[in-house]
């Protein structure tokens, strides 16, 4: 059989979808894509409420790659498309080479912590019958040229679930992608302290993160400890600022499908309050864990959480498990942990180990592109709290 001839990207175009070509590529992806549990009409139903969030709002484009002698046509064909949506960052370059002076960085920011608007990529799709003509690559292609020209993104990211040669031959590197394991079920016995653990922390009080004031009022702190801890760096370094309208989407996205399963959602995380028995301080707090119901995958997926105290982390962990039991999912995962807070955990433990398994993920893999610097010049970047908050994708 003959293989199809490739077509020139000379002839293509990347344009912004209107909104119902938009709906469009919402309903071909749902029709040719992965199996839902949702029906078309949910579906739509709930990528509507999604991109109203303020979250996606103005923030979310459709793009779709159409033939240049379609692009009069009031319906053109449509021959792949991806969505992007602007996220908030910091970035701090230790380095200056040509290629930053040639793409319009100067030494100016050198060293220098910049907060910075980046671009995630996702639900990148070809519909069945205009896959193996390259039609993705020439989009992604065309994505990057516009993002660099038009957009002047310095960084974009995505994440993967067909492994890491496709991004990286286009200019994504990809980065670290192990997470740990907790299995959960009824059987599961969940401890309600950590005596054994670091007796110089007293935790005096668990709140539960309930309200929209609560979590607004943590991530107000998060941040700001992040931007402490992101200035004393000595090493290049990006990272997704953890906003509240990104957790918004996130608690929502959980919402609709906990309806389906007829689950309700009461805490969208927890926080310890205590203090060290080394200082009269006040109480304050220890650390917290925000997660969100996979109810597709049967897991209960920390979008972010911090700690530094093993002790901490602990108890953290073991609030996850009780909502995960309570919530009959089946796992606590936690996406590229700090395995300084998890000293009991190896890679390759049993599964059935209540410390848990560290896995290498072969899904969701993350990609990063710098856009001012050649690709084989960006590769000592760091890409910090690579949590689960800073993954987009359609329902």
């Amino acid at each position: 059989m003959l293989s199809k001839p490739q077509t020139d990207i000379n002839d293509l175009l990347l344009v912004k979808a209107t909104p119902e070509q938009s709906k469009i590529t919402k309903q071909i992806s749902y029709i040719e894509g992965d199996p839902s549990e949702l029906t078309l009409e949910q579906y739509l139903e709930l990528e509507k409420i999604l991109t109203n969030l303020e979250f996606t709002r103005d923030n979310f484009q459709v793009w779709i790659l159409i033939s240049k002698k379609d692009q009069h046509q009031e319906a053109p064909t449509i021959l792949s498309t991806c969505g992007t949506i602007k996220r908030k960052a910091l970035v701090k370059d230790t380095t200056t080479d040509k290629s930053d002076k040639l793409r319009g960085v100067g030494e100016g920011g050198r060293g220098n912590v910049r907060e910075i608007i980046c671009h995630s990529i996702a639900s990148v799709f070809t519909p069945l019958n205009f896959r193996n003509n390259g039609y993705a690559s020439s989009m992604l292609k065309l994505l990057s040229d516009i993002l660099v020209k038009e957009l002047k993104a310095e960084f974009s990211f995505l994440f993967s679930d067909i492994g890491p040669h496709f991004y990286q031959r286009l200019g994504w590197n990809v980065d670290d992608h192990k997470e740990i394991r907790f299995n959960v079920d009824n059987n599961t016995h969940i401890s309600d302290s950590a005596n054994n653990l670091d007796n110089n922390i007293i935790v005096e009080d668990t709140k539960k993160i309930i309200s929209q004031d609560d979590l607004e009022r943590i991530i107000q702190q998060d941040c700001q400890l992040i931007y402490q801890e992101f200035s004393q760096l000595d090493f290049s370094a990006f990272l997704v600022l953890p906003t509240k309208p990104n957790f918004e989407w996130h608690f929502e996205r959980s919402k609709i499908y906990a309806k389906i399963k007829n689950v309700e959602i009461t805490t969208l995380g927890v926080e310890l309050i205590g203090r060290s028995i080394n200082n009269n301080k006040n109480n304050h707090s220890l650390g917290f864990i925000l997660w969100f119901h996979d109810f597709r995958d049967q897991k209960l997926t920390i979008l972010r959480f911090r700690s530094n105290n093993q002790k901490v982390t602990k108890l953290l962990i073991e609030h996850a498990k009780r909502e995960a039991q309570r919530s009959n999912l089946t796992q606590v995962v936690v996406w590229n942990p700090d395995m300084k807070l998890f000293p009991n955990v190896k890679e390759g433990n049993n599964k059935n180990d209540d410390n848990g398994e560290l896995v290498e993920r072969k899904d969701s893999l993350p990609f990063l592109a710098c856009h001012y610097k050649e690709p084989s010049h960006f590769s000592h970047f760091k890409w910090l709290l690579l949590e689960k908050y800073t993954i987009f994708c359609r329902p």
